[in-house]
């Protein structure tokens, strides 16, 4: 921004850019304890030169925080082999695949399809893993040879010759609501 204002250029692309930015502040998560999870202010003090005040400063951050909490992931699996159990679904980020996820759901099987949304998810790049539990045993059954006994899936439906991975799974929520079918 120093730059674009001391060649007298048009700020306002920073200025988007800044207003954006508060929103993953409030959404942010981290890791754990350790993880920095600061830096909001800094941001809020820069819109300030955009020509913000304290308060239009506040209303842009609720603006953005509004529009973060309408994205809503809807996710579909229309080829359920039985009717039988339910559906386990968990959105991972980078971070947190296939250990705990950030959000878990279950849905419930009927004429072979099952579906669910995930509301209010921050912008950023995310997995999900769905499997069929048919026992309700709140876990996916392996076979003696360690290939699953129930059917499963991911975003994206990639073929596998091997455990899966967040980079094969991944997909982006920018700030629209996204539909998602998974196949198995």
């Amino acid at each position: 921004m120093g730059g674009a204002r001391y060649f007298n250029q048009d700020l306002s692309p920073y200025c988007k850019r800044l207003k954006a930015t508060i929103a993953l502040y409030d959404n942010f998560k981290p890791a754990s304890k350790f993880h920095p999870n600061w830096g909001k202010e800094w941001v809020v003090g820069v819109l300030k030169e955009c020509g913000s005040d304290d308060e239009a400063a506040e209303e842009v951050d609720q603006e953005v925080t509004e529009k973060v909490e309408g994205i809503i992931l809807t996710v579909n699996v229309p080829n359920v082999t039985s009717d039988k159990g339910v559906l386990r679904f968990a959105l991972y980020d980078k971070a947190t695949f296939m250990k705990t996820p950030l959000d878990g759901q279950v849905a419930k099987i009927k004429d072979g399809a099952a579906s669910i949304e995930l509301n209010n998810v921050a912008p950023g790049e995310y997995a999900i893993i769905c499997y069929h539990d048919g026992n309700n045993n709140d876990a996916l059954d392996y076979d003696e040879n360690g290939m699953p006994k129930e059917d499963w899936g991911m975003t994206n439906n990639p073929v596998l010759m091997g455990p899966p991975t967040f980079d094969i799974a991944k997909f982006t929520v920018e700030n629209k609501s996204l539909d998602l079918t998974i196949k198995f």
